[in-house]
């Protein structure tokens, strides 16, 4: 988030008038973080589709959030 802040708000070039409705910080973080994991897992895996590296970031995120659940119930039992 950083870098792209620097990239694009510093510079000037996402203003409030590129981003509106949404403000440059959550136009940030709502679409051009989430598009830059895309594109970079894309050339991860040999530049694959963008379609199937989304898939593979939805899926990504159902695992972690399952691993967190599982390390939650396991806390509470522990307890």
């Amino acid at each position: 988030m950083e870098t792209l802040t620097k990239m694009f708000i510093q510079t000037g070039i996402l203003t409030i008038n590129r981003c509106t409705p949404q403000s440059s910080s959550q136009y940030l973080s709502q679409v051009l973080v989430p598009e830059t994991a895309i594109r970079l897992i894309a050339e991860d895996y040999s530049n694959i589709s963008l379609d199937v590296a989304n898939e593979i970031m939805i899926d990504s995120k159902l695992v972690m959030n399952l691993d967190y659940t599982l390390m939650t119930l396991m806390i509470i039992m522990v307890k």
